[in-house]
């Protein structure tokens, strides 16, 4: 990876200073975990986890996503029941991801009144088995930092959910609209909003906020796209 948490802000691996830097700096997701840099030959620098570290219990980089192909299973289905299933599993991962970014604004802290709760369960029509089995389970999870240095051709066409902090910006399309995140240079995606899904969007100047956002993974050339099911898939804080 080639961000990690530095005090409260975030550095670059071609930023690394010894002496400012060195047994000082943590996993760019949940601020826990020890990182250390890594220089090899012939090859940018980048971090890596030191051994055995333990990361907070919101850390995506510690859950095993389910597959994809199970995800696709879900969205294509025309039951009910599957829908219900798929609605509580993105939820449940917005939730998780909005609120381990304001732990991390609150020094490794999250109050009650903070936490994000898009769908309470008595709300959910699912079984308490069912409610159990979809707790354990998460999305593929992607901090906007790494959008630069993974491997974003693998991702093509599969689900994902991307949260962190960014510049947000709206603009009209034609009838629809077009959502810009932008953590920095190298780092950013956009949303195309059609018009069937305009009335679930609240968002409507640019700020740069912390969000979560769950769908399909599209590359086409050096351009980042992700295909919604609905604005309800996402959630931006204040």
């Amino acid at each position: 990876m080639k961000t990690a948490i530095y005090k409260r802000g975030f550095i670059k691996a071609s930023e690394y200073n010894r002496k400012l830097h060195f047994d000082n700096i943590f996993c760019p997701d949940c601020g826990k975990a020890k990182l250390k840099i890594v220089r090899k030959a012939d090859q940018e620098p980048y971090f890596a986890f030191v051994a055995e570290q333990k990361h907070d219990g919101l850390c995506p980089r510690v859950a095993k996503p389910i597959q994809d192909e199970k995800i696709k299973e879900l969205v294509l289905s025309d039951s009910k029941k599957d829908m219900s299933k798929l609605n509580f599993l993105v939820n449940k991962n917005l939730e998780k991801c909005i609120n381990l970014v304001t732990k991390l604004e609150n020094d490794g802290k999250l109050n009650k009144e903070e936490e994000l709760n898009l769908m309470p369960q008595k709300k959910q029509q699912l079984t308490e088995n069912r409610i159990r089995e979809y707790s354990r389970q998460d999305i593929l999870t992607i901090n906007i930092l790494d959008l630069d240095s993974i491997d974003t051709n693998v991702l093509n066409n599969k689900h994902c959910l991307i949260y962190g902090i960014a510049g947000i910006t709206l603009s009209d399309i034609g009838e629809s609209k077009k959502l810009f995140f932008k953590a920095d240079q190298d780092s950013r995606f956009s949303i195309f909003v059609v018009p069937s899904q305009i009335r679930y969007l609240d968002f409507d100047k640019g700020k740069r906020a912390k969000f979560a956002v769950f769908g399909k993974f599209k590359k086409s050339g050096k351009f980042l796209n992700l295909e919604i099911r609905s604005t309800r898939d996402l959630a931006i804080g204040d």
